[in-house]
């Protein structure tokens, strides 16, 4: 299961085309989509949340992310120059994780706080309007959790990924 916002067809189509030897490095849910697209189970590695696997130039060990569908993140160490990286994306919660003294994240992290994802709900509603944002509030995580997470676990250098925008009119 993914969502098409992270799971682009054409570009995996394509980069299996241009280099047909490539292994996917994925979780469980995400086999079945890639066999439908014509890759074959040879070159899928399936990985388990919370075991480290050593691809040689790399460590990258998947950790679970909290979501409305399976859905995980990584940790994945450089280990020419032990270069620590984090990513994760659809994610409502991170305290779980622990990344201290990486060197680098990436993080979806959608709006800045509960309270102003709130209001924005309760104007949706006071005008009657539909907003994806009360879904959003129990799928995603807040800027200030992230903030609050990066600093837990001593992270400098990071970006925040995938953000909403609001549309405009």
């Amino acid at each position: 299961m993914s969502t098409p916002d992270h799971f682009n067809k054409t570009t995996i189509k394509k980069v299996f085309y241009n280099y047909p030897t490539i292994k996917f490095a994925c979780c469980w849910w995400l086999v079945k989509q890639l066999t439908d697209l014509g890759i074959s189970k040879n070159n899928i590695w399936v990985l388990e949340l919370d075991k480290k696997y050593d691809f040689g130039k790399y460590i990258i060990e998947p950790v679970s992310a909290q979501h409305d569908v399976p859905n995980c993140g990584y940790k994945i160490i450089i280990k020419k120059d032990n270069y620590k990286i984090f990513h994760i994306s659809d994610t409502s919660k991170i305290d779980h994780i622990e990344a201290k003294d990486f060197d680098w994240a990436s993080i979806e992290a959608n709006y800045e706080t509960h309270d102003e994802l709130e209001k924005k709900i309760k104007e949706a509603d006071e005008k009657g309007e539909f907003t994806y944002l009360r879904r959003v509030i129990y799928t995603h995580l807040s800027q200030l959790d992230a903030y609050n997470w990066l600093e837990k676990n001593n992270i400098k250098n990071y970006r925040f990924i995938h953000e909403h925008k609001e549309k405009e009119n």
